[in-house]
């Protein structure tokens, strides 16, 4: 009898044994630690499975992308097949199969046609070719319902929008805004946009009774064909008395964050259903300490409508963990012409995109490009050129869409608008390249001089746009050289595009050797096919002007080795020297274009702010119609402006840093269109949205002003306040009432007396002739 016992012990010892080889399957119960401990005994290697959507509904199986970090070392032990297992929410197994190893990112399909609805988790085990254990790694995905209106998914394979099924490249603006109106619709859809999003931050408060409104606005977006990422916040109470957004993190008790969840409800039950809104824009600019809460407003965001996508843009890095709160994520990169506090424009632009690369690459999302439009920090408005260049430097990076940040409607020049839409329709014809993937690549940039000779060169920290799963150190924080000439490939039908961008205003003579250039290939401007390109062997050349942008058609060429790069040789600049010169005055006086005869877009005088923060302009401080001609001190122009009692309506100049221990005199020419209004000249810190920093003193100085010109002074006695080093501050002109006033021949100087104005040496940046208006 203990014989028998013994025996019977011995087979289930056996069967034990067999099992914890195999991998534990048998043993795959409800205890799911057991079952985690008998299956991670010890990794090989690291290895980590995505499902290719970010839910599904009516798909007939899940392509589970598993992917692993395989040594090349043939001493390493090596995968030969992949077991993945399909558990449901109580952690039954309700699937299970296996697929031979296909490489470092392999695909196993799982029928999932008759999943009940649920969540489930699929676990992908790595094996050698004798079944041993290898790697483990874990995923999670959702069935649901087909939706009741329209599906909006990640495809995580292809990191893109999925709407309805269809690969989707959003182009379009964050703009505010309660209502849309139907000729902004239709301004949108003929430009070649797609998509708006309302932006909206937690401070603003919309009443309830609006509702109604952003429904119509929602129609007549999906009679246009615009797709709308809407904004949930903000609607009933006031919970925020203060419009203060630092009273979020010191929110006692949570008071105001339950008010903001509680405010969702609303608006979700009423426009969930509409078939224009793909998704929702969350907390915008949120703070890493914010990261609960922006899990709650995600969560529940997600349980009102789990079918569209939550998205938020940030101006500064996004940590890890934010692709948990939001599928997709936008990063601002603004183009800061000639500005003292964005000194590098194409570096700002480059950094930001390079940063969501390695983000949307670890985490397979896509990311969303976030320009600007709009006027704010900058000496001028951006030129068509650098808009150009600025739009496509995220698409370089891999974004798959662009939202421009467009504070307001009212905002854009008519150069700009047709700057903008001209770009448009170019992504119009590239999106259904730029959604499918990019072929193995190797970006290379270096140094030479003019001689075709050297357009080879050993390769200098290449900039390698190859999906890597490697892990990348510090993503938050890591700083990628950014090369002048910036390029990425892609693969068409009849053979490749290069897009080209030059990240530096000065020309650059560029000689391009791509490995894919074979006899007889043809190389044209992919929007002007009859722009030729002659090769030379493997290489051809271009003459690139400043923040020029090219798309290069050739043919019968494709890219299929991430051996074969592309090599860009430019002539003589360092590989991160994209440092623009930043505008300055040379003169006594320290201001620029103090008398507004300079105007790089004609109607808005270059380095002068007319009511930057205004969310609805009067018709005489449009940018487009703020200069008067004929009636100025100085030259033929002077500056108009509307005011009526608002801190928000300013006309003042960012002058940037200055040694704060010197006196200066502020002096201005003032001309009102009534008698006896009051006003205000400031010398202070600048503002952003009405907040100021408390440590830059503020010197200010009441005056009355009357129907004629007179030049009114501001002495900034600093010296004797004792400050050190260099500080930003600003001067502007405040009325303390409503008018119409004229201004002219600004001057500030060194010194506490005034000396009479002289013109400074500020000279506008010249427009292409194309974008220019026709003479009447």
């Amino acid at each position: 009898m203990a014989k028998k016992k013994f025996v019977g012990i011995t087979i289930i010892l056996s069967l034990f044994l067999a099992v914890l080889s195999a991998g534990g399957f048998l043993l795959l119960r409800k205890d799911k630690v057991r079952w985690e401990k008998l299956t991670s005994l010890t990794d090989r290697f690291a290895s980590k499975c995505v499902p290719d959507r970010s839910y599904y509904t009516t798909e007939p199986e899940i392509k589970l992308i598993c992917i692993a970090d395989v040594s090349k070392d043939s001493s390493a032990p090596q995968p030969s097949s992949i077991d993945v297992v399909i558990v449901d929410r109580k952690e039954s197994n309700v699937a299970q199969v296996q697929a031979s190893f296909q490489g470092p990112r392999t695909l196993v399909p799982i029928p999932i046609s008759n999943f009940p609805i649920g969540d489930y988790s699929a676990v992908a085990i790595f094996r050698d070719s004798n079944g041993n254990h290898l790697s483990k790694s874990t995923a999670r995905f959702q069935k649901l319902p087909p939706a009741p209106s329209t599906e909006v998914k990640i495809d995580y394979d292809n990191e893109v929008i999925l709407v309805d099924g269809k690969p989707f490249f959003p182009l379009g603006y964050l703009i505010v805004g309660r209502t849309w109106s139907q000729e902004l619709m239709e301004k949108i859809s003929s430009g070649g946009f797609n998509c708006l999003v309302r932006w909206q931050n937690l401070y603003g408060k919309r009443p309830i009774e609006s509702l109604p409104e952003i429904v119509e606005s929602l129609d007549r977006a999906y009679a246009a064909g615009i797709k709308v990422f809407e904004a949930p916040f903000a609607f009933g109470p006031d919970f925020y008395p203060t419009r203060n957004a630092g009273d979020l993190p010191t929110d006692k008790g949570g008071k105001i964050r339950q008010a903001i969840l509680d405010s969702i409800r609303t608006p979700m039950q009423l426009w969930k259903d509409h078939p224009a809104i793909i998704g929702y824009y969350g907390l915008d600019e949120p703070e890493p300490d914010l990261y609960f809460f922006t899990r709650q407003i995600y969560d529940r965001l997600k349980t009102h409508d789990p079918y569209r996508l939550v998205y938020a843009t940030n101006w500064q890095p996004w940590e890890e963990v934010s692709y948990e709160v939001y599928d997709v994520l936008g990063r601002q990169s603004y183009w800061m012409p000639l500005s003292n506090t964005y000194p590098n424009s194409t570096l700002e632009v480059s950094q930001p995109s390079v940063q969501m690369r390695m983000l949307a690459e670890r985490f397979h999302r896509p990311f969303i490009g976030t320009p600007q439009a709009c006027w704010r920090e900058e000496v001028r408005k951006i030129t068509p050129q650098e808009m150009r260049c600025s739009y496509y430097l995220p698409i370089i990076h891999g974004a798959k869409g662009l939202l421009v940040f467009w504070y307001n409607d009212e905002e854009m020049h008519p150069v700009e608008w047709k700057a903008a839409t001209k770009i448009a329709k170019e992504l119009g014809q590239l999106a259904p390249i730029l959604l499918k993937k990019s072929p193995p690549q190797m970006i290379v940039s270096s140094l030479s001089n003019r001689s075709e000779n050297n357009a080879a060169p050993v390769p200098n920290r290449p900039i390698d746009i190859l999906p890597d799963f490697k892990p990348i150190e510090n993503i938050t924080t890591s700083k990628v050289e950014v090369p002048v000439i910036q390029a990425l490939a892609k693969n068409i039908s009849d053979g490749e595009i290069i897009i080209v961008s030059n990240s530096k205003g000065t020309p650059y003579h560029a000689v391009f050797n791509l490995s894919t250039i074979v006899k007889n290939t043809e190389i044209r401007d992919f929007f002007n096919p009859s722009k030729q390109y002659k090769p030379n062997g493997t290489t051809f050349t271009d003459s690139l002007e400043g923040y020029a942008v090219r798309v290069y058609h050739i043919k019968k060429s494709k890219r299929t080795d991430e051996d074969e790069p592309v090599r860009m040789s430019i002539n003589a600049s360092p590989i991160n020297d994209l440092t623009e010169h930043v505008a300055i005055s040379t003169s006594q006086n320290l201001l620029l274009n103090a008398s507004f005869e300079e105007a790089t877009y004609f109607g808005k005088p270059d380095a002068w702010f007319v009511n930057p923060w205004t969310d609805n302009p009067s018709v005489n401080t449009r940018i487009d119609k703020c200069l008067v001609k004929g009636d100025a001190v100085d030259g033929e122009y002077a500056v108009r402006s509307g005011w009526w009692e608002s801190w928000e309506n300013r006309t003042f100049f960012q002058v940037g840093k200055q040694d704060f221990s010197k006196d200066y005199v502020f002096s201005i020419y003032l001309k009102a269109d009534r008698l006896n209004v009051p006003f205000t000249l400031y010398f202070e810190k600048p503002s952003v949205q009405g907040h100021r920093a408390p440590e830059t003193p503020t010197v200010s100085k009441k005056i009355v002003v009357g129907t004629e010109w007179k030049r009114y002074v501001l002495p900034v006695p600093l010296k004797e306040k004792g400050l050190t080093g260099e500080h930003i501050f600003q001067v502007s002109v405040q009325a303390n009432g409503v008018c119409n006033v004229l201004a002219d021949c600004a001057q500030l100087e060194v010194g506490l007396q005034p000396t009479p104005f002289k013109r400074d040496t500020y000279r506008a940046t010249p427009i292409d002739k194309e974008y220019l208006p026709t003479p009447p």
